[in-house]
């Protein structure tokens, strides 16, 4: 099961997202890989998929429900919060 802030990339797509795509952003692309957001428990399970590009900047921002795509788990949270430092930027 993916967890919040979790890495995943996609490996296809079952819904166009191109109709629902924000101005300035890209619609999701199989190869893509985003950061699992948020996570939606009710009325049914979804999730809030972020893009970035290279510089930090929004590449894209969806709501997936499971059968929207087949993803792959790349980094799970547990691990992005392991290579966070404890002292964000902090030299002490």
């Amino acid at each position: 099961m993916f967890e919040q802030y979790s890495v995943v990339k996609i490996l296809k797509l079952h819904r166009d997202f191109s109709s629902s795509t924000r101005p300035n952003q890209h619609p999701p692309q199989p190869g893509d890989i985003a950061t699992i957001v948020e996570i939606y428990r009710k009325p049914t399970i979804g999730f809030e998929l972020e893009a970035c590009h290279d510089d930090g900047s929004t590449k894209w921002l969806e709501t997936f429900q499971p059968q929207d795509a087949d993803l792959e788990l790349l980094t799970h949270s547990r691990q992005v919060k392991e290579r966070r430092p404890d002292s964000m930027g902090d030299s002490r």
